[in-house]
């Protein structure tokens, strides 16, 4: 039992060392005018990393959508509002946006405020987290150990169960080859 619960306590560390990768990039609060748009620089700098954006409008009935964008979109996007988009969220009070970037490179998050004239100013708050490594091969040094604490530590519970009980069918008779 006490095996066990090490080998869960380990893995908890390990879980822990994975969320500790998490890099916050922006938790702050924009103000974008009816129809305007903002836009922010993300580098990502190794492959299949998780771009995460979460957003919430704080200014009662104005609403906003994310885009994210390569950077030679940007251009395209500002004269016609079409651009390939490799991720966007519908048009919202809030939202949450993840795109999984196998590539390294620039990135940009563009915030968009709803095309009305009728609406006020809109407070969005936007928090951008990049994972990197979200689909590594192999796996973190913590949890690696977790893994293989755990399982030496149930083949050592499974050898004295066995031994255990070899020892005890050799009291009841005799053992003879």
């Amino acid at each position: 039992m006490a095996a066990a619960a090490f080998g869960l306590a380990c893995l908890a560390a390990g879980q822990g060392a994975a969320q500790a990768r998490r890099t916050v990039l922006m938790d702050e609060t924009h103000r974008l005018r009816p129809g305007d748009w903002s836009f922010t620089d993300l580098k990502v700098e190794r492959p299949a990393t998780l771009v995460q954006a979460e957003y919430q409008v704080a200014t009662p009935g104005t609403r906003v959508r994310v885009l994210l964008l390569r950077p030679p979109e940007l251009e395209r996007y500002r004269r016609e509002r079409r651009a390939a988009v490799l991720a966007a969220t519908g048009i919202a009070r809030a939202g949450k946006l993840a795109y999984l970037a196998r590539e390294p490179g620039d990135y940009l998050l563009v915030v968009e405020s709803a095309d009305s004239d009728r609406h006020p100013a809109a407070e969005v708050r936007l928090r951008i987290e990049l994972e990197p490594n979200r689909t590594a091969r192999e796996l973190p040094p913590g949890r690696k150990a977790a893994v293989v604490s755990v399982s030496l530590a149930l083949f050592a519970a499974l050898a004295f169960a066995a031994c255990r009980a070899l020892r005890m069918l050799a009291r009841v008779r005799r053992w003879q080859p």
